[in-house]
């Protein structure tokens, strides 16, 4: 009860705003305060007028206004999964949300994440995670609100929404949710990040095939539940996996790879990033400097989208647009990329038609052209590059940007 209730916000303790008004006839009232984002620490206080005196009912400090993400997958998108030591640093301009200790828990789960908890922290963002919340804090003086729900050794189709009950606790997709959805940050997500496929390489999924037969349609499935749960979410980043990672490919890892190098064309706003090139590599997980590689490769993107950068040249990296035949002899091919590409003589035997090796003797780059000269005319029907059977770090095709190339496989030569 009151004659009047107030609202006021305190900026790094400096009074900011102040608002007041008189409940209606049903002694109802409401306030809504726009808050600018950056490093500012607020403070609420809320109280009511009774016969002149105020009193303030509720205070609530520490409040700040940024930016959320979230990341997804398995292990390399969980990225704890490493014996390398590296200190549990916070800082009080990153925050998350606790993963739950129960069926519907209740208690408040806010906290400052760690890279990885291991004295009962509440929540872990990964050690690219926490590196590219560092970094965003850092260049644009945002503060940042993170989420890793990735769990390790696990298919696409494990990623998947329940339609009957999205916040499933027992679900991979639903303790992600419900974090997102206790910290009432539904409708606030930017952008969703996922690095996931080392166990769909082989024939373990329920479908009865190869993982990447079906990878397109559980990913669109997947991202559509996103839309879903959050429909303000406007980007989304994916990585194309290591080839062979985690010993799991057989052969079939380099089809997986060209479904994800495709998915971008079936969105307006996807984006994908190589795991090629980074240094150290990892054959399955990487170590703490490669992973800091995977924040130092995505966060020029997020700057991009959501901040104004401008970069000077392209900082993604160079995806095959078409392959042709030139000439009536077939002794050439030509890559078109979307991006100018560097030749280096050692990576002949790093292209593959019809699935052989051995056939391409150069090569030449002309801006975003790459021409293969050959052995013989061809009457080759796909070409492909870099097989996970036989394949090297030290050779691989790279953009002038200096971003490796994503592989592809058995795209028709025209």
């Amino acid at each position: 009860p009151g004659d009047s209730v107030f609202l006021k916000v305190y900026a790094d303790n400096r009074l900011v705003q102040s608002l007041s008004q008189e409940p209606d006839e049903k002694q109802q009232y409401a306030f809504a305060v726009k808050l600018k984002p950056g490093l500012i620490r607020y403070r609420v206080e809320f109280g009511v007028v009774l016969c002149g005196a105020a009193k303030i009912h509720q205070r609530v400090e520490n409040l700040v206004c940024g930016d959320a993400y979230l990341i997804n997958g398995q292990s390399n998108a969980l990225a704890t999964d490493t014996q390398e030591k590296s200190p549990p640093e916070t800082s009080p301009w990153i925050r998350s949300y606790g993963k739950p200790t129960g069926k519907r828990p209740v208690e408040n789960l806010w906290c400052l994440p760690v890279w990885k908890a291991e004295k009962g922290e509440s929540a872990e963002l990964g050690y690219w995670g926490m590196e590219l919340a560092k970094g965003l804090v850092k260049a644009q003086q945002m503060p940042i609100f993170m989420i890793n729900g990735a769990v390790g050794g696990t298919r696409i189709d494990q990623h998947q929404r329940n339609q009957n009950d999205p916040a499933d606790l027992d679900s991979i997709y639903g303790r992600m949710l419900w974090r997102v959805q206790q910290a009432g940050l539904t409708h606030g997500i930017r952008a969703i990040l996922w690095h996931q496929g080392e166990n769909d390489q082989g024939a373990a999924g329920p479908d009865g095939g190869y993982g990447w037969e079906s990878y397109e349609r559980y990913f669109l499935e997947m991202s559509a539940g996103w839309k879903e749960d959050f429909p303000n979410v406007k980007r989304y980043y994916i990585f194309q996996i290591w080839p062979n990672a985690c010993s799991m490919g057989n052969g079939n890892g380099d089809m997986l790879r060209e479904v994800q190098r495709n998915l971008p064309r079936l969105y307006s706003n996807l984006e994908i990033l190589s795991t090629l090139g980074i240094r150290p590599g990892g054959s399955c997980h990487y170590p703490l400097k490669g992973w800091a590689e995977f924040a130092r490769l995505v966060q020029p993107l997020l700057e991009r989208d959501f901040y104004g950068r401008k970069p000077s040249g392209s900082i993604t990296p160079p995806n095959l647009k078409k392959a042709r035949f030139e000439g009536q002899s077939k002794m050439s091919i030509v890559l078109e990329f979307d991006q100018p590409v560097v030749w280096k003589p050692d990576l002949t035997g790093q292209f593959l038609l019809d699935g052989m090796a051995g056939s391409v003797i150069k090569g030449v780059a002309s801006g975003n052209v790459l021409t293969l000269s050959l052995k013989e005319g061809q009457g080759a029907q796909t070409i492909s590059y870099l097989s996970e059977k036989s394949w090297s770090q030290d050779r691989l095709l790279l953009g002038k940007n200096e971003i490796a190339a994503l592989s592809f496989c058995n795209v028709p030569i025209e």
